[in-house]
């Protein structure tokens, strides 16, 4: 078979960019709290940003119940979403959850059997 190879010039992109905007992907979370509007100022330069399943995971420490953001990781991760598109309107990067409890709690169990 044929392996047919386009060369581009190496610095060759297909969108647009400058030092205000990032042609890559956000994917991370603030365990810690919900994003502050500083840290909503620099998400928003990416070109798509992914809320990952640690969003507020220390929050259900220090209420008390124990749970990653107290239960509801996907609410919690969905709010930052839904905070950067109230602040940024139409200029908001496109925005998407990833929850992955169960892939977590597979490498956690698989750990704790080495330990």
């Amino acid at each position: 078979s044929k392996v047919i190879v386009t060369a581009f010039d190496s610095t060759y992109q297909p969108w647009d960019y400058s030092w205000d905007t990032f042609p890559s992907l956000y994917f991370a979370a603030n365990p810690e709290d919900n994003y502050t509007n500083q840290q909503l100022d620099k998400v928003a330069k990416f070109k798509l940003v992914i809320i990952e399943f640690r969003q507020n995971q220390f929050l259900g420490e220090e209420s008390g119940t124990g749970k990653w953001a107290d239960g509801d990781e996907g609410a919690a991760a969905s709010y930052q979403c839904e905070r950067l598109k109230n602040r940024f309107g139409s200029s908001s990067p496109p925005c998407l959850t990833y929850r992955s409890g169960q892939w977590f709690s597979n490498i956690c169990f698989h750990l704790k059997r080495h330990i």
